[in-house]
């Protein structure tokens, strides 16, 4: 390499001027005029699998067109010209129909699985379910790329070699073979299907868990996620969007896979488990099985466990809308008492109790379980030695103490004064949502302490 100035009016610039010599940009030899017609096919597939300048990773690993011109040499004049360069033109084409490819079948595969294959659309005469065309190129398109990795050179760990030595071809097979998606993509790229005819029948007392261990097996191909992570990379790359967009068409690709995992598992689970457990599906308890939803056209099928899957995922449910006809004053009283961030929790673990007058909700000296907010009514509030302490109406709350100390014995007296309607919130529930050591529960502690003290303090007045 050299340099050469040139003048300028008010400043000298110095230019770049490469001394590699333009000829073939493949650097393979020249064929004579009267070449045949294999030797032109041969030189063109050899240029499909040399490194590419235009692949997007080929500057990361070949830094300069001097490094990429002695990669085109060595891989051109190598007894095995026909291992794939993993930076060449037809892995990069190859690598783009393979992210297609795990798309199709990551939809797929969980889809015919939970509507087909089980026994969710009646007794198994779904077509779909006994011929499988629907997966076929899938499954075809994958043995290929299994032969492929064979053939294709990589990249060593620290980036700085490229093993496509002649010698090294078993070396290359070795890599793959020992590494970790060697076992997975074979295990999740064979039909087992065209082996065996039988199909799972629905769960009786002696199901054949060998059929349901092999249905089981292309799901195995989910742990190629982030191989077609890598994938899309490459594709945005090579458009020459910014990571921005590269981000944003991974997350939105992840998101309808996890809704659309999320609709195929809600259904299918119920089936797997009644397939473990041996129970009939007219003994199987759920939603599922009491509404004989697989009875169901498949399109609503899957729509209902859509919703129900996405309802998992995003924490909506029927207890948001379960009492919709609260008085304002009991609103207010959860919200101030828990805080906004809590109030869907409580109120979705909240129990309807109705009281009659003169019945006693708890007495002094037993065990309390939980805490109580008034709907509608009167509740008298009765200290150890007989003494009333307040009453309570609509809107009020009594009991905390119990939600916040373990084994507490109650130190006071309910009782209803008129017809009340109350709404219980037991012990268990506050430990599930409410951690001990947030700051909620310190501040209800204060709380409960002050309950205490006032009851105390109309105790020592006596």
């Amino acid at each position: 390499m050299k340099y050469t100035c040139i003048g300028a009016c008010e400043s000298r610039i110095a230019m770049h001027a490469c001394e590699l010599r333009r000829g073939s940009e493949s650097h393979l030899p020249r064929l004579p005029p009267n070449a045949r017609c294999a030797a032109r096919s041969k030189r063109r597939l050899q240029k499909l699998l040399l490194v590419s300048a235009r692949h997007p990773l080929t500057r990361l690993y070949l830094r300069s067109r001097a490094a990429i011109a002695f990669e085109k040499r060595r891989h051109g004049v190598s007894a095995h010209w026909w291992l794939v360069h993993p930076c060449s033109c037809f892995r990069f084409a190859w690598d783009i129909v393979m992210s297609l490819a795990y798309l199709y079948m990551f939809f797929m595969i969980p889809h015919m699985m939970s509507f087909h294959r089980m026994p969710a659309g009646g007794d198994g005469s779904d077509p779909l379910a006994e011929t499988l065309s629907v997966l076929t190129p899938g499954y075809v398109v994958c043995l290929v790329d299994v032969s492929l990795n064979f053939l294709t050179g990589y990249v060593s760990p620290d980036g700085h070699e490229i093993f496509l030595d002649p010698l090294l071809v078993s070396k290359l097979a070795s890599h793959y073979a020992s590494g970790r998606f060697f076992a997975l993509d074979l295990l999740s790229s064979i039909p087992y299907t065209w082996f065996h005819r039988e199909q799972l029948q629905k769960p009786e007392k002696d199901p054949k868990l060998r059929l349901l261990f092999l249905e089981l097996l292309p799901l195995l191909k989910f742990f190629r996620l982030s191989t077609l992570r890598h994938y899309i990379k490459e594709v945005v790359v090579a458009c020459g969007a910014s990571r921005v967009y590269e981000h944003g068409i991974w997350i939105l690709c992840l998101t309808v896979l996890i809704f659309h995992w999320a609709a195929c598992f809600t259904f299918v689970f119920p089936f797997f488990y009644a397939y473990v457990t041996r129970t009939p599906l007219d003994k199987a308890e759920g939603y599922l099985f009491n509404t004989k939803l697989y009875e169901k056209p498949t399109w609503l099928i899957y729509l209902t466990s859509l919703h129900m899957g996405g309802g998992n995922l995003c924490s909506y449910s029927y207890t948001e809308f379960r009492y919709t006809d609260l008085p304002d004053k009991v609103t207010r009283c959860i919200l101030l008492l828990f805080g906004m961030s809590y109030f869907l929790y409580v109120i979705g673990a909240l129990k309807q109790v109705i009281f009659l007058q003169d019945d006693v909700i708890f007495k002094c000296d037993t065990e309390g379980k939980c805490m109580y907010f008034i709907v509608t009514g009167t509740v008298a509030i009765i200290s150890y030695s007989g003494k009333e302490i307040c009453h309570l109406r609509d809107g009020d709350y009594f009991g905390e103490i119990a939600l916040v100390q373990q084994d507490h014995k109650r130190i006071t007296t309910a009782i209803a004064l008129e017809m009340c309607e109350v709404l219980r919130f037991d012990r268990r529930d506050f430990n599930r949502v409410i951690t001990p050591k947030s700051d909620l529960h310190e501040r209800l502690e204060l709380v409960a302490h002050r309950r205490m003290q006032d009851v105390q303090d109309v105790q020592s007045e006596i």
